[in-house]
């Protein structure tokens, strides 16, 4: 198959306290995926990428591990539950899927979020995403995420409609 493509990703980070910090903490992250890309099935279809992935955020003493000059919007859910990661951490395992078909975008997400320490299963969110760009300047993107909480937070259901114009 004419350029299929291999994709995949591994990340690594860790942090501790520093000096007189009453916090004692040593946290890692990690980020691993991989999936295919493959940019042109035909007229009709196009760039068809799948991707399977694990990301960990780790706790220790009851401290996790954080970004606080990033946004987990993109990667811990579209709903935002885990804008700031929990006390007892964060595992997410994901699956995606998008492509292109006649001119429409999608994009279908599945999370299912579990505590670093502890069993607490958090629960499980689908997010999805269809964008249309028309014209040479303009688009507009529908998206729909749900969580469904077990152990933590509650469901929430988020729709969002977006007009785009770029020049």
């Amino acid at each position: 198959m004419d350029n299929f493509k291999i994709l995949y990703l591994a990340e690594y980070a860790h942090q501790s306290d520093y000096q007189d910090n009453p916090a004692d903490f040593d946290a890692d992250y990690y980020h691993i995926n991989g999936g295919f890309k493959i940019p042109d099935l035909g007229s009709v279809f196009k760039n068809l990428t799948a991707k399977i992935g694990y990301e960990f955020q780790g706790s220790d003493n009851g401290v996790s591990f954080r970004t606080p000059l990033g946004t987990n919007h993109a990667f811990s859910g579209w709903v935002d539950k885990f804008l700031a990661t929990p006390a007892d951490g964060l595992t997410d395992f994901y699956g995606m899927i998008s492509g292109n078909l006649m001119g429409l975008t999608a994009k279908f997400i599945y999370h299912t979020f579990d505590a670093d320490k502890g069993s607490a299963d958090y629960g499980d969110e689908f997010d999805a995403m269809l964008k249309y760009k028309f014209n040479k300047h303009y688009s507009v993107l529908a998206a729909y995420g749900t969580y469904d909480a077990e152990d933590f937070a509650t469901d929430t259901d988020k729709f969002w409609l977006q007009l785009d114009i770029k020049f």
